[in-house]
């Protein structure tokens, strides 16, 4: 049986999503309610001094109590944002810093909502905030490379379009998941990383490039397949995605190029540009409410603002299901034409006991089962290699970061798998 903490704690990580509004109330109140009470303030004492003609005194009375008031109501939000905040990510909270626009590590692009820029060094190392292993995980200081994505040992290893001889270039293509570069121990983890130390063990034969891009749904890694990634003339591409279609299956007016849920970042650049002139209030629950309205954090904040409409868990999802399994057979279609051997893989999704009542979480869980079936449809249509990672890969926290994220675990097991694909 849970305790009460974990009860606690579970209950507010479903509701998290929407404490911001929570805390915004709170704020509201922080006004209201001290502005009401000089109101009352003034009314009942004014009487009493007025008439004595202390009209002074009235006012300095009324304008103590207000910052007594004001002062007291600050406490009391403050204390119970941090003990909520440490409830949830077991540490306590620290305002971000407000980055400038031109310091972004992304930028517009006119066929893809957003690309990660070219030779883009990040400023320090950051403690990564996934809910599992919380305070293991960090960020590291990379830089991106020519192409501006973030591969090799270091993150900063050019792809040259030219292959070098007797070298096999193996390209893995997805979102997150595979793009994402994690630290422990400082240790670098990535999936191509890992990889590419495996299929390389016993001689140099493997060149493993990561063309992983944080937030893609399955239509961005269609465009960036064709207008740039077929480029670099990879002998073998790895497809790891799915998930990121979903919020656009639920999303009203449906549209098969999902322009009625994503804009391009040009459309918000000023949102960011706004956000760089948010001062950093004296009060942590102030912070968080401006991080959560303005895009202050890029790494939390950049799908937010590139998203449009509402996600409704009611709408059916087999419209999108059918858009993720036309985009998947397009990226299969190109490859094959170009004599690129494909490997495609089920996507894992872990419903960790703290978000396993979760109504939303339980909804993704679902559809990410249905795109899973789509994948080994599309894998035995067109003759493909594929990997069963869903299976492969056991549903315990030490292979996690998060439900879909992995830890350095994650990372070497799924790297085994398509290495023993490849191979074998």
């Amino acid at each position: 049986m849970k305790s009460i903490l974990e009860k606690l704690k579970s209950f507010l990580s479903e509701k998290f999503e929407n404490l911001k509004w929570v805390f915004s109330f709170l704020f509201t109140l922080f006004i209201l309610v001290p502005v009401s009470l000089f109101l009352i303030y003034s009314f009942s004492l004014s009487t009493q001094y007025i008439w004595m003609g202390n009209i002074a005194s009235t006012f300095l009375v009324t304008f103590l109590l207000i910052i007594i008031t004001i002062m007291m109501f600050s406490i009391f939000i403050e204390t119970i944002f941090r003990i909520f905040f440490y409830i949830l990510n077991k540490r306590f909270y620290v305002p971000s810093k407000r980055i400038k626009y031109d310091q972004l590590y992304v930028e517009s692009n006119p066929y893809i909502p957003y690309k990660f820029k070219s030779s883009f060094k990040n400023e320090k190392e950051s403690l990564a905030d996934y809910p599992l292993h919380k305070g293991e995980i960090f960020f590291g200081n990379y830089e991106t490379n020519n192409l501006g994505y973030l591969n090799g040992p270091n993150g900063d290893r050019d792809v040259e379009f030219k292959i070098k001889e007797n070298l096999i270039r193996v390209n893995c293509l997805g979102a997150s998941t595979t793009g994402n570069y994690i630290k422990k121990n400082n240790r670098d983890f990535s999936y191509p990383n890992e990889l590419e130390k495996i299929l390389n063990k016993d001689s140099l034969k493997y060149e493993v490039n990561n063309f992983g891009v944080g937030g893609y749904n399955s239509a961005d890694i269609l465009v960036n397949f064709i207008l740039n990634i077929v480029d670099t003339r990879p002998e073998i591409i790895i497809l790891y995605h799915a998930y990121n279609d979903i919020d656009s299956y639920l999303t009203d007016n449906i549209k098969s190029d999902y322009s009625h849920s994503r804009k391009n970042l040009g459309e918000t650049a000023w949102k960011f540009k706004l956000a760089e002139k948010i001062p950093t209030f004296p009060l942590s629950f102030m912070n968080y409410i401006a991080e959560n309205i303005f895009p202050i954090v890029p790494r939390n904040s950049l799908i937010k603002n590139i998203t449009k409409g509402k996600r409704d868990l009611r709408i059916d999802p087999k419209k999108g299901l059918e858009i993720y399994e036309r985009n998947i057979q397009s990226i299969i279609d190109i490859a094959k034409a170009r004599n690129i051997k494909v490997i495609l893989s089920s996507f894992c999704h872990f419903l960790y006991d703290e978000i396993s009542d979760s109504e939303l979480h339980r909804t993704y869980h679902k559809i990410v089962k249905q795109e899973n079936e789509i994948i080994l449809n599309l894998s035995r249509k067109n003759n493909l290699i594929f990997v069963d990672n869903y299976k492969k890969i056991p549903k315990e926290k030490r292979y996690f970061v998060d439900s879909i994220h992995f830890s350095p675990e994650g990372i070497k097991s799924i790297a085994k798998n398509f290495a023993d694909a490849i191979t074998e």
